[in-house]
């Protein structure tokens, strides 16, 4: 498993903060790498006592230090303990400090079960799943399962205090009585014991929504009777009929949160399983089960819900309900970073307008070999906003009649075989002489500078730079069509997409 570079990755994925304080606030354990991986770091710790041959591979973190780069106990080197991140003030200001630190990150704590302290540079923490690792998703997972359940457990707790504002206390001395208002797959204990303080405030500020915002009200009525569901067995039922039908369509979705990413649902306590079962029994079509949801959501009987994380405040946004689709407008491209040349970056960018504000989509390969996955994603100011896989691409592609792209078998021969270099950047000097707005780069020097990334790395950055100035040459003519129809696919909100409503 990869090095975590934790101050890299936070500043690239500043969620990811939410994690590690986590983390650090549970006394959970870090996983660090191999006594391979870590090099001259060991004979470092073995002036702790600590040998290669016995390695413990589990950290507890004591404080995070900004390093001085000379001495981790310095007064030069900030620290901050468990007692600094005890608020969400504080938290922000850990935020804002990291994210303009331009120093190095250490972390001060324990090995395994000993008590001697001992400094550890970030290089040496494990990039497990919860931090983006594609190694697996365990970790990634039962974050996501606890944070979706607790938010049922949540707005249950606001039910049974008759649409008050709840917090955190409330829950906990009431949760037993109104354990028949949710359907989870996390336990009550983990809820109650295993939430971090942001995550208690997320759910706390999302669930408090509902006393206060009329539109939630409307759908969600506070004088109904709801049990909120998160994977349960009606769930499945909607998911199941979905998988079904999905497969009608000319374009079918690849992934199920394109037609509905909610995670969590409430359900009308009169909404029975065998009401539910034979009701989607008599469905024929995508269309027809987008109606019947639309139809349920409208009576406030059966409401799907998508979370996003917040703190502070929060607010509510409704899809594919009836309301006018989102207004996407191109407004061009990138295929270089500014002032750079074209091998500067292995990612291009399509540049567009939604209701007024300006996002960039990034087009690149993301796999950890880099060259079997290639696909985009919507760069927002505060938060990335959806991704795309390239098998999605390619049915709007197909469905525009625009050339859809050269098989990934193909591409990652030529990117990795250097006699077979030359075919593809012919095509590919061919697209970029055609894209290129500025002062082009001769042939000789595209392709000297292409063949000369090195290894792996190279194999996937002419990889990614491929796919990425075919699919702009490929739409030139259509890119307002391409565009908006791609871009309302990766928000969910395609013209064969279910009603739901986000809470962010």
């Amino acid at each position: 498993m990869a090095a975590l570079k934790l101050k890299e990755e936070l500043q690239r994925k500043p969620e990811r903060i939410g994690i590690l304080m986590n983390k650090f606030l549970n006394d959970e354990f870090f996983a660090m790498v191999s006594p391979n991986q870590a090099k001259s770091w060991v004979a470092e710790l073995e002036q702790f006592g600590y040998k290669s041959s016995d390695w413990n591979k589990k950290f507890k973190i004591k404080s995070i230090v900004f390093w001085n780069g000379k001495d981790w106990n310095s007064s030069a080197s900030k620290q901050f303990y468990k007692s600094n991140l005890n608020t969400v003030a504080k938290q922000d200001n850990f935020k804002s400090e990291l994210m303009r630190w331009t120093g190095s990150l250490g972390y001060n704590g324990v090995l395994g079960q000993s008590r001697q302290e001992v400094f550890i540079p970030d290089i040496l923490l494990q990039k497990t799943p919860e931090f983006g690792s594609t190694g697996g998703s365990g970790a990634g997972a039962a974050a996501t399962d606890l944070g979706e359940s607790a938010q049922c457990v949540y707005l249950a707790a606001v039910q049974h205090n008759r649409h008050k504002p709840i917090n955190d206390n409330y829950v906990r001395s009431n949760i037993k009585k109104f354990s028949n208002s949710f359907d989870i797959t996390d336990s009550n204990d983990n809820v109650l014991n295993k939430m971090g303080i942001d995550w208690v405030q997320s759910s706390t500020t999302l669930a408090n929504l509902w006393t206060k915002d009329s539109t939630f009200k409307k759908y969600l009525k506070p004088n109904k009777k709801y049990i909120f569901h998160r994977g349960s067995s009606m769930v499945n039922l909607i998911y199941k009929k979905y998988k079904e039908l999905n497969k009608k369509l000319k374009v079918p979705f690849s992934n199920e949160n394109k037609w509905s990413p909610a995670d969590i649902w409430a359900f009308d306590s009169s909404v029975t399983s065998a009401q539910l079962s034979n009701d989607l029994n008599k469905m024929n079509s995508l269309e027809e089960l987008n109606q019947y949801l639309l139809g349920k959501i409208n009576n406030s009987l059966i409401v799907g819900m998508s979370l996003k994380k917040s703190v502070k405040n929060a607010h509510l946004d409704l899809f594919n309900m009836g309301e006018k689709k989102r207004d996407v407008n191109y407004k061009g491209y990138e295929i270089k970073s500014a002032s750079k040349d074209i091998w500067s970056g292995k990612d291009v960018y399509l540049l567009f307008e939604m209701n007024g504000v300006r996002f960039k989509q990034q087009f690149r390969t993301f796999s950890t070999d880099g060259v079997s996955s290639w696909q985009s994603e919507i760069k927002g100011t505060n938060a990335n906003l959806g991704k795309l896989s390239q098998g999605p691409l390619d049915g709007i592609l197909s469905d525009l009649k625009i050339k859809t792209s050269t098989p990934t078998s193909e591409v990652k021969q030529m990117a990795l075989n250097p006699e077979k270099y030359q075919n593809m950047l012919d095509d590919m000097y061919t697209w970029y002489s055609s894209l290129e707005s500025g002062s082009k780069i001769s042939k000789d020097d595209f392709t000297r500078q292409a063949t000369n990334l090195e290894g792996r790395d190279g194999a996937s950055w002419r990889y990614s730079k491929y796919y990425g100035l075919q699919i702009l040459y490929n739409i030139k003519g259509k890119q307002k069509e391409f565009v908006r129809e791609e871009v309302l696919l990766a928000l969910s909100n395609s013209k064969f997409s279910a009603p739901f409503i986000k809470l962010s």
